[in-house]
């Protein structure tokens, strides 16, 4: 009788710890990889983008901060980190900057094909500028 106690309470309680993991994971799973599921809040280029944060940081950081934006333009530097994080830096005609985008690692995105030089279209979330505009959570759209 107290085997079969002692078999209903374990059971009962590895029940509970299972749902209890399952709650956590639903609460407490990761952000998305990349934006690409979303519809961009914005789609501009490069050279714009960059120029409006450069006129008026405040402004831009209202209008963009958290926002899905769309840019197209041409790569100007391709930086790969130790943790496979793959950062795109786009060209904004200027020496001082540009805007980083920035890919998750394992990202579902195809960056084999992109080179130095090549026109591309990234989809991100706006993070801010900081000596460059910031796209995280980005995709390779084309």
């Amino acid at each position: 009788m107290a085997k079969i106690k002692t078999r209903q309470v374990l059971l009962v309680l590895l029940i509970g710890v299972a749902l209890l993991a399952l709650v956590l994971l639903y609460v407490f799973r990761g952000a998305e990889d990349s934006v690409k599921k979303h519809q961009p809040d914005y789609v501009l280029t490069s050279v714009a983008l960059y120029s409006e944060f450069e006129s008026d940081e405040n402004a831009s950081n209202e209008k963009y901060l958290g926002k899905v934006v769309e840019v197209s333009g041409e790569i100007s530097e391709i930086e790969i980190d130790e943790s496979g994080s793959v950062s795109i830096l786009l060209s904004a005609d200027t020496p001082f900057g540009g805007i980083r985008c920035n890919f998750a690692p394992g990202s579902d995105s195809d960056l084999s094909a992109v080179a130095v030089g090549s026109q591309v279209l990234v989809k991100g979330s706006c993070s801010g500028m900081l000596m460059d505009v910031v796209l995280d959570k980005c995709y390779l759209a084309r």
